[in-house]
């Protein structure tokens, strides 16, 4: 297996077996929430794969849950390119994704502790106030994780995620309440 060979991309309409495919594993192992294909096809712009030829051995989605947060959700890697960097090379193109769109920090709720500490986040102490949006998981090994990206500015054209509408309706009910912030074409928005 040759890693230097695996490419990290946003996920395209070829991706999408692939990506449902690492995803029912990661779902039967009681690692993952189930995604159905259809809904893979749908929000397509969230999804960023790792492909080794025709394969897809990685993937994650970054859903918008408010302007200025994302959550990192879905992150799989195929069990024979685990422990090779592929995991954290995701991570770095999701980060760089976020930091683009003018995005200034991401969170997960996930077992994966270690992974995702290693990839600089840090863990949200239960009952955290500026967390109680995120309801706490039902399994006491979930936690709720946070990582900072630092200061951004959205750039329109590098934020595919965005210009595709892949916003949430939690995301947009809050765009008219962020006095700080205005709104871009596309959706962005611009921190103050």
């Amino acid at each position: 297996m040759s890693v230097e060979r695996i490419r990290v991309r946003a996920a395209t309409k070829a991706d999408v077996r692939g990506i449902h495919a690492l995803v029912a594993i990661g779902t039967l192992r009681g690692h993952l929430l189930p995604r159905t294909a259809a809904e893979i096809r749908a929000h397509l712009g969230r999804w960023i794969v790792a492909r080794q030829g025709r394969r897809v051995v990685g993937c994650l989605a970054l859903e918008p849950t408010e302007p200025t947060l994302w959550e990192v959700r879905s992150v799989c890697v195929a069990e024979d390119y685990r422990h090779h960097g592929v995991g954290q090379r995701l991570m770095g193109t999701a980060r760089r994704r976020a930091r683009r769109a003018g995005v200034p920090r991401l969170f997960a709720v996930t077992a994966a502790v270690p992974f995702f500490h290693d990839a600089g986040f840090a863990h949200v102490p239960p009952g955290a106030r500026e967390w109680s949006f995120v309801l706490r998981p039902i399994r006491p090994d979930y936690q709720v994780m946070v990582q900072d990206l630092g200061a951004v500015t959205a750039q329109p054209a590098d934020a595919p995620l965005l210009a595709t509408g892949a916003w949430s309706s939690h995301a947009e009910a809050h765009i008219g309440q962020l006095g700080s912030q205005r709104r871009l074409h596309h959706g962005l928005v611009a921190l103050a």
